[in-house]
């Protein structure tokens, strides 16, 4: 696990490899948090890629902001909402406010990934409180 520091972008870079089956449209990639303290976090410029060259995240930047609501959900009653004020690039990030266990934020992918196949992703993470040491990117 990777420390992510108050007040200050932490770049978390990780993989994972797709199933063999069970690839729907509903498949995304969940950013959460492992324990049950109350926290807020944001995540700006998610990439999931194959190759360098085509980001699989859907608005990895988060500056959609008509269609926040669509392409950043809540995991697990986490509040989600888009800060226009707190980015890493530039001033939009999406927000997470959780009090329990496996709560964060879910981006939905732009298109159903390959089956068998290793992407990578990469995000950055910045939280309000001290000690968020428990930080989990998943495939979903």
């Amino acid at each position: 696990s990777q420390d992510v520091t108050i007040s200050v972008w932490t770049k978390v870079n990780c993989a994972f490899t797709t199933p063999a089956s069970g690839i729907t449209s509903a498949n995304a990639i969940l950013i959460q948090q492992a324990t049950a303290t109350a926290r807020t976090f944001y995540v700006d410029n998610l990439s999931v890629t194959v190759a360098a060259d085509f980001n699989y995240a859907t608005d990895g930047g988060v500056d959609d902001i008509v269609n926040f609501g669509t392409n950043w959900t809540s995991v697990s009653g986490a509040t989600v909402t888009q800060s226009v004020t707190v980015g890493n690039d530039a001033s939009n990030s999406a927000r997470a406010v959780t009090t329990g266990t496996g709560q964060g934020v879910r981006n939905r992918l732009a298109v159903n990934p390959l089956q068998n196949t290793l992407y990578r992703i990469t995000v950055y993470a910045a939280s309000t409180t001290a000690g968020f040491n428990s930080f989990t990117v998943r495939y979903s």
